[in-house]
């Protein structure tokens, strides 16, 4: 005999909403019914027979969790499934899951230890957020500011239970519904932000493992490169990377599950998994492409501690102490004419030079290029 869920707390959880979504996605056809009406009324024709069921509109009413047993009593008959798998279905409909797993040495119980798990959770909110600024726009790698859309969708990022399987860590993200049925097959052309970051995701995660797999045999990293506008950024390898801090985690697998009422047309792979030595070559790879990126409109600010003059003209190379990812570096730029003055002028002073420019770095230097805005800052500034 199979459980029932009597549980009024439970029943009342699921949203509306979500039981019109569930329904529609596994092909229920709606019947004729006015706007006004508390009930929204459904039909479908399978194998099993028959079915026939009412979707209340709003949980305004008492008996809300009641007409809502109803429904899943009608839905686990007509799937012959067990009504606490349909409990734990139905609010995942509109939400596409990225399920990160965790190959924990030593443990079989499904747990891991804080440190590591604490990694693992840095790691999934770092991919994440690569991802979404990848879709927002392909780049080899992104400075300290992320383009808003992509922060805001971190936003309605939700964790789920984890799951047996190892560890496994479960992230939530709301879908739009498609507006069309998916029992015809149809989707919409235009997909929605967070539909287009999970898909993202997956380009990116093919793409860095076929580049990692070509960087262990042949020790050239030009496929991260070529990788870019599937989603691969030093900011994705980087997140990625971060499973090398976990003491204990031998594998790291990703598997992608879609909406169920917005069903992906031409959906890229679903599981993604990644060795160890994979993940060496990947954080290297980050660290590569980052190097490689100048940071643009980069301001520097502090004290000039060089200036070179090699020849009679007022030109040549200066050093300014200045803050590159929270640490004081040597930044070096060409100034020339009122600028290279101006560089004389701070260093004789012990003033602070204020630019701004491209910041690359140089092999174990960092250079500012296209140097703009230079000025000397007076001390009260």
């Amino acid at each position: 005999m199979k459980a029932l869920v009597t549980d009024r707390d439970v029943l009342a959880s699921l949203r509306p909403l979500d039981l019109v979504a569930y329904v529609r996605a596994h092909g229920w056809r709606p019947l004729a019914s006015n706007d006004d009406d508390p009930l929204s009324e459904w039909s479908k024709d399978s194998e099993r027979g028959h079915y026939e069921l009412q979707v209340p509109r709003h949980s305004h009413w008492k008996d809300y969790p009641l007409r809502v047993r109803d429904v899943v009593a009608v839905l686990a008959e007509e799937e012959a499934r067990s009504q606490l798998d349909l409990v734990a279905d139905i609010p995942l409909v509109a939400r596409d899951i990225i399920r990160v797993r965790s190959v924990v040495q030593g443990r079989m119980d499904g747990t891991i230890s804080l440190d590591d798990g604490a990694h693992i959770a840095a790691a999934a909110r770092s991919m994440m957020l690569a991802a979404a600024c990848s879709t927002v726009e392909p780049r080899r790698a992104w400075a300290s500011r992320k383009p808003q859309q992509a922060t805001r969708y971190l936003d309605e990022l939700s964790l789920g239970q984890t799951e047996r399987g190892s560890f496994v860590l479960t992230l939530l993200a709301p879908v739009p519904p498609a507006l069309v049925s998916p029992a015809l097959g149809l989707a919409d052309e235009d997909e929605p932000f967070n539909r287009r970051v999970t898909r993202t995701l997956g380009t990116a995660l093919t793409a860095v493992r076929r580049a990692a797999e070509l960087g262990v045999s042949t020790g050239d990293l030009s496929a991260f490169e070529d990788g870019v506008d599937a989603g691969i950024s030093a900011d994705f390898c980087e997140a990625l990377a971060l499973v090398r801090e976990c003491s204990s985690v031998t594998q790291l697998e990703v598997r992608i599950g879609w909406a169920s009422s917005r069903p992906p047309r031409d959906p890229p792979a679903a599981v993604h998994e990644l060795a160890p030595d994979s993940l060496e070559v990947i954080r290297e790879a980050g660290r590569v492409l980052r190097e490689r990126t100048p940071v643009e409109d980069f301001e520097v600010e502090g004290p000039v501690v060089k200036v070179n003059r090699p020849g009679d003209e007022l030109f040549g190379d200066a050093v300014v102490l200045g803050a590159v990812d929270g640490r004081t570096r040597q930044i070096h730029l060409s100034v020339g004419g009122e600028a290279w003055t101006a560089t004389m002028q701070a260093m004789a002073e012990r003033t602070i030079l204020r630019c701004r420019g491209e910041l690359v770095r140089e092999g174990k230097r960092y250079a500012l290029r296209n140097v703009r805005d230079l000025r000397v800052v007076a001390t009260d500034e």
